[in-house]
């Protein structure tokens, strides 16, 4: 089924800034094991994602804020997410910013990650073609922990007209939502919809929240199982969990 997220109006366009930091249940402290799947190891409690294109100039950007929490068990978990790499790729005029993360230890002791310990390297490089990523250490992790990070992408001088959203990943999910807002500006005749896949997200509804997330609108799903790769599986986009949002005349 096909949605349409959002017509033509004009909404003024605010200035990046990292998201809030959510506070942090007793409940999810006290945690002792999986909810979406018994045998996990960790499970992200939400990946929240703000996604729009504004206009920069005679241009427009393309601006995805991610905010994930993550809920440690076990040692294995550790290993597994303790060290965190987000690539990206110059080639996109792509670039990350407001990377910040903090861990939650199961007393309630909170540490931030230091802007210091976060490093910049290149993963593949082809040509004038680099994959690069920052990564870092979460800090002081032990089992019972919540560790949580931000982070920004900023695809500079760039709309594209189909972005897929992952509603799935490597790590089970208690709740996974997009925030989205189109391009809306005066001479850009055409509105988004939506297209998802393998899934049933809520329908897209307005987002109740202050003036700086005015226009967005939102969907989600719940108890989302982890991607699970297998030999000679079909390709990920025919199995997995994800969303279409594309640009069409209006």
């Amino acid at each position: 089924m096909r949605y349409q997220l959002i017509g033509f109006i004009f909404v003024t366009v605010q200035c990046l800034s990292a998201l809030n930091w959510k506070p942090v249940s007793p409940e999810q402290l006290a945690l002792k094991t999986a909810k979406v799947d018994p045998n996990a190891d960790a499970e992200a409690i939400f990946w929240e994602a703000w996604v729009k294109d504004v206009r920069a100039g005679n241009y427009a950007n393309h601006i995805v804020e991610n905010y994930i929490r993550i809920k440690l068990y076990n040692s294995r978990a550790i290993e597994k997410y303790g060290n965190v790499e987000i690539p990206y790729y110059s080639q996109q005029r792509m670039s990350l910013v407001d990377v910040r993360g903090r861990t939650i230890k199961p007393d309630g002791t909170i540490l931030e990650l230091n802007g210091t310990s976060i490093l910049d390297s290149v993963l593949a490089k082809a040509g004038r073609r680099n994959v690069k990523a920052k990564s870092f250490a979460m800090p002081a992790i032990e089992p019972g922990a919540i560790i949580e990070y931000q982070w920004t992408e900023v695809y500079s001088e760039y709309l594209s007209r189909y972005v897929p959203l992952e509603m799935q990943r490597e790590i089970p999910a208690w709740e996974v939502t997009y925030n989205v807002l189109p391009l809306q500006d005066f001479g850009f005749n055409q509105r988004m919809q939506s297209y998802p896949f393998n899934c049933e997200p809520t329908p897209w509804t307005p987002v109740d929240d202050d003036v700086s997330h005015r226009g967005f609108v939102s969907t989600s799903i719940k108890n989302v199982p982890a991607l699970v790769e297998e030999p000679q599986m079909p390709s990920t986009r025919d199995v997995k969990a994800w969303m279409l949002i594309y640009y069409t005349p209006s």
